[in-house]
């Protein structure tokens, strides 16, 4: 089996909850900090991370501040062997489509949509747009669905990756909440378009069920974050899977939903 890939590994987080309104300085350092500590995968057993921007952040300088954070993921991934996604505010109108061209070129994976944080709802017609617009540049859409958030709920990203014409969208901690298990489990996983990462699910038969209701193809690993991750991949192990459903979920699904921007495996 191909190296796990762990798809939203946020540098960015404190115990059990995101570290509140980060400098664009503050965001450097620590970036600056997992490229000086991470030395690109030597072994089969280690895991490929991709780096997720932080959730709340400081954008004073407006859109150069948001260049900054993208700036800064992307050198810590590169010295880390990593992949990267950027993050991009709907707000900036055409400057943050000229963003997302940008990272598209600076090789990024994708883009993280925070709709709670950028203040607007996961179903607005601007998001549909920026959605599309990262598509069309071979970036992944991730979004982060919060419990209980009226900007994130599961109803609006579903009608988002309706509005998206089929590009691919991945929801990043969702399964926190049992409310949100049930919902995703109820309705198939919603849109064929739509996948979940496996942040924040704590029970084995949650994932067990999920698989069950929505398929093994459609959950990506995932765990939010270095203080997680162990107990992230804990849950795979716990769950006795199906070789194949393990590989899809620890490696294959990544590996499709992210094609070329995930670097190959070394010889």
């Amino acid at each position: 089996m191909n190296r796990p890939v762990d798809i939203n590994y946020s540098l960015f987080s404190s115990g059990n909850a995101y570290v509140d309104f980060l400098d664009v300085e503050q965001v450097e350092e620590m970036a600056q900090a997992h490229r000086r500590a991470r030395q690109p995968p030597a072994s089969s057993g280690q895991t490929r991370f991709g780096l997720t921007p932080p959730l709340y952040y400081n954008l004073a300088d407006g859109i150069a501040a948001n260049r900054r954070i993208n700036d800064a993921l992307r050198q810590a991934a590169n010295a880390s062997g990593d992949v990267w996604f950027g993050v991009v505010e709907p707000k900036f109108g055409e400057a943050a489509v000229s963003e997302i061209h940008r990272i598209a070129g600076l090789g990024a994976a994708g883009v993280v949509w925070s709709p709670r944080a950028q203040g607007l709802f996961a179903s607005d017609r601007s998001m549909s747009a920026m959605c599309r617009a990262a598509a069309d540049s071979g970036l992944l859409s991730m979004i982060h669905s919060a419990p209980f958030s009226v900007n994130e709920s599961l109803d609006r990203i579903w009608n988002l990756a309706t509005a998206c014409e089929g590009a691919a969208i991945v929801v990043i901690g969702a399964f926190t909440s049992w409310e949100n298990i049930q919902i995703a489990r109820n309705a198939r996983g919603g849109p064929g378009n739509v996948s979940y990462d496996t942040s924040g699910l704590g029970e084995t038969w949650d994932l067990q069920g999920l698989i069950a209701d929505i398929g093994a193809d459609r959950l990506v690993f995932g765990s939010g974050g270095p203080r997680f991750s162990s107990e992230a991949m804990e849950l795979i192990e716990r769950s006795a899977l199906e070789p194949p459903d393990r590989d899809a979920i620890l490696s294959a699904n990544a590996a499709r939903l992210l094609g070329t921007r995930l670097r190959p495996e070394e010889s």
